[in-house]
């Protein structure tokens, strides 16, 4: 075949954000409705992963759905005190500073 197994040298995480203290179902289960790649760490309930990852496509699709969402006055989540235009302008600010030469966007919980 000639497949051979390789490692990464060099490994940079830097982690930028840190929004929506302890609703991580509640994000996880509506990033989960908008983006049908998503990938969560958690095989039994993406709802309770703490590593997510989504592509650059189904986050800007997201982010159109969530600003419609917001203008149509929708509700997200009864008492979880955030809008829906709060998720998509934290998804804009992952576009645009996470690794462009990379199609996935990496989402941590800690």
């Amino acid at each position: 075949m000639g497949y051979r197994l390789h490692y990464a040298t060099t490994y940079k995480v830097v982690h930028g954000g840190g929004e929506f203290n302890h609703e991580t179902y509640a994000v996880n289960s509506l990033l989960k409705e908008l983006c049908p790649d998503l990938w969560g760490n958690n095989d039994t309930d993406t709802g309770y992963a703490d590593e997510l990852e989504i592509t650059r496509e189904d986050a800007a699709n997201a982010i159109k759905t969530l600003e419609e969402w917001d203008s149509q006055g929708k509700k997200w989540k009864e008492g979880c005190g955030y809008k829906y235009a709060h998720v998509a302008e934290f998804l804009k600010e992952a576009l645009e500073h996470s690794d462009k030469d990379n199609d996935l966007i990496r989402l941590s919980w800690f």
